[in-house]
């Protein structure tokens, strides 16, 4: 078995999730050379009551009572049996010839531990002028024309253009193992992801990216792979992206402290309280939605270094450490 598709879900649009599932089903790629890991977290009425997977001759659907995405991932790594696992998101479609050209690409480079791809945002209602600048965050890249390499890859402690997003990303069995392995010796690790639907956080992406990196695999991003995601209008509201790029930068700076790639930034008595006037003084100026959006940005990875959560409008019930409730 060359490849394990692994689905983590939660409560998913079932219309959505059967276009995921359309899209595999165009996969330019042997049957028999593939198959479908569906993790269930929870979802009420479950996914296997409605999925049409009978096409296919290696499937199944695997429950995981423990709630949030790092348990599901577990799950699927625990269930896959192929030498690639890849994640596709339940609101992600990938282009006909993704699994094969995965396939070709990490067959050729060994060296590489994870792989992703570049996504077109499909939306739900056509973005403002002003979230474009934003929208990589969402792995929509619909707007963005820079020019980029086929297949850009390092190994190196900094995360650039060629670290991959978690929607498509396939990573190796044995990085996949690497990572199992320590989140048994870390566990606070499991906490640094989504907890729920619409939930901010995803800080398991980097985690798998960093443990790749830690253990000698390079990371890579190939224009060749192509996915497509779905995207709800909710995620495209000011309140949304605010926090989803606060917390995004926070959990980055999370894990590169976990990882021992940065130190902590201690704070004196006299800056902290120059932050607070300084976060006072900004509220009483407008700010245009794209400086509100950068100023998150930036906060959060302030923070996330400096082990606070200095303003808690970016955090509302799902930003780490704060405890979360159920979604």
């Amino acid at each position: 078995m060359r490849i394990s598709v692994v689905i983590c879900t939660f409560n998913p649009d079932p219309t959505t999730l059967k276009q995921v599932i359309a899209g595999l089903r165009e996969q330019k790629y042997p049957l028999a050379e593939w198959e479908i890991v569906v993790v269930d977290n929870g979802s009420k009425p479950a996914v296997e009551r409605y999925l049409d997977l009978g096409w296919h001759p290696h499937w199944r659907v695997v429950i995981e009572p423990n709630r949030g995405l790092t348990h599901a991932r577990l799950r699927g790594f625990l269930e896959s049996r192929g030498d690639f696992i890849v994640f596709v998101d339940d609101d992600v479609v990938l282009e006909k010839a993704y699994l094969k050209k995965a396939d070709e690409i990490m067959a050729t480079h060994p060296f590489i531990g994870v792989l992703g791809g570049r996504g077109v945002g499909v939306f739900e209602e056509e973005p403002e002028i002003w979230t474009r600048e934003f929208l990589w965050i969402l792995c929509a890249h619909n707007y963005d024309q820079s020019p980029r390499p086929p297949l850009q890859y390092a190994l190196t402690y900094q995360l650039g253009p060629w670290a991959p997003p978690g929607a498509g990303m396939v990573v190796r069995k044995d990085v996949a193992q690497e990572y199992a392995h320590e989140l048994e010796k870390m566990p606070v690790r499991k906490r640094l992801d989504r907890l729920g639907r619409f939930s901010v956080l995803g800080g398991g992406d980097t985690d798998i990216i960093f443990t790749s990196i830690d253990h000698g695999w390079a990371c890579a991003v190939s224009n060749d792979l192509k996915f497509k995601h779905i995207i709800p209008k909710e995620r495209l509201k000011l309140d949304y992206l605010r926090r989803l790029l606060y917390a995004s930068n926070y959990i980055t700076a999370q894990l590169l402290l976990l990882h021992g790639w940065r130190t902590p930034i201690k704070l004196s008595r006299r800056s902290t309280i120059r932050n607070l006037v300084r976060t006072f003084m900004k509220r009483l100026w407008w700010h245009s939605p794209e400086q509100e959006c950068w100023e998150a940005f930036s906060q959060g990875y302030r923070d996330g270094l400096a082990n606070r959560l200095s303003d808690r409008r970016y955090c509302q019930t799902d930003m780490f450490p704060i405890k979360t409730k159920e979604h």
